[in-house]
């Protein structure tokens, strides 16, 4: 799997009824317990409440997954969370969005740290802290009730000098670009040839002109 097989982009209005119906049965409980289910406007997108969503799409299967974040604005901390429809709960898919969502804020929004937080019961996001991507933190005894009884919450993070040392080590992938490599090359190359025009009038020239005048 990789990112020409999935890929992130904004929340669509059409992609809301679905979405809500996911939270029935298994993906509700693994999103902290949750029975109720979430309304349209929890989904949605919120600037003013620093609240962002992106939904993982495969071509030709659509909707595989929806990563959302509240920033503490002014910290540089995320809180994320994760959800993938019922037929894909253990698929991987959930990871790879994970991944491609924990990019975009590391790259594109500044982020410093991310944290996640995950019932104890949810296997696949243990699975997910298994494999060492993510720094534990701890567990919040008893946070959440749930088929007559309590369950703990787990708390994991991830800084930012760590996601470059696992793009570094190619153990995670990287956020989506959003200048083309190539694109940037040639734009440093162009750049390097203003610099280097006789043509061009640069201010920091005119400030020395008019120092020796």
């Amino acid at each position: 799997m990789s990112q020409a097989t999935l890929y992130l982009r904004e929340l669509e209005e059409t992609d809301i009824p679905e979405i809500l119906g996911w939270f029935d049965g298994e993906v509700g409980r693994l999103a902290h317990g949750m029975q109720e289910g979430i309304t349209a406007d929890q989904l949605r997108p919120d600037p003013a409440r620093h609240r962002g969503v992106r939904v993982g799409v495969v071509p030709g299967e659509g909707v595989v997954g929806v990563f959302n974040w509240i920033e503490t604005p002014g910290t540089g901390s995320f809180f994320i969370g994760i959800v993938v429809p019922p037929g894909r709960v253990g698929s991987g898919y959930g990871a790879m969005v994970v991944e491609l969502g924990i990019g975009l804020l590391f790259d594109q929004m500044r982020a410093h740290r991310v944290e996640l937080r995950a019932a104890a019961y949810n296997r696949h996001v243990m699975g997910m802290l298994k494999a060492g991507f993510m720094t534990l933190e701890g567990v919040h005894r008893d946070t959440i009730f749930v088929d007559g009884r309590y369950e703990s919450t787990v708390v994991a993070s991830m800084l930012e000098h760590e996601y470059r040392q696992l793009l570094a080590d190619g153990r995670m992938l990287p956020g989506e670009r959003c200048v083309d490599d190539v694109d940037l090359k040639r734009a440093h190359r162009a750049l390097n040839q203003v610099l280097g025009s006789s043509r061009v009038t640069t201010s920091w020239g005119q400030a020395v002109e008019a120092a020796t005048a």
